[in-house]
């Protein structure tokens, strides 16, 4: 399986599992937000990795590889230890809830048009 196809599948088991979990649990409007979010987030972490995959040679696009694996997992599982919301220990909390929260945001802000971005930027 290519690295590729790991990432997007791992984005459609996060894109719909994170919210069927949530709407079980917690409510639908929690789930709903969980989907935005994730629908927002996801597309554009696949689409980077694909672009940015190709500048590297093969042994630094492994590292590229774990570390998209990594960032995308623990935003599902961030997302996922929001359901039932409670204080986590200090490694979760620098492993996945930091590394989830970095994650999210970083891959939607192309989305975002530029005239509603607070700082300029080159994109």
């Amino acid at each position: 399986m290519t690295p590729d196809l790991a990432l997007l599948g791992l984005a459609l088991l996060i894109l719909v599992g994170v919210p069927i979990h949530a709407w079980r649990v917690r409510s639908l409007a929690y789930a709903i937000f969980g989907f935005v979010v994730l629908s927002m987030s996801l597309p554009g972490a696949v689409l980077v990795h694909a672009r940015v995959r190709e500048l590297f040679d093969p042994v630094p696009r492994l590292l590229l590889d774990g570390l998209f694996l990594w960032g995308m997992t623990s935003a599902g599982v961030h997302l996922l230890s929001l359901v039932r919301a409670r204080l986590r220990v200090a490694p979760f909390r620098w492993l996945v809830s930091v590394a989830g929260q970095t994650d999210l945001p970083a891959f939607s802000v192309p989305r975002i048009p530029r005239k509603w971005r607070a700082a300029p930027s080159p994109l």
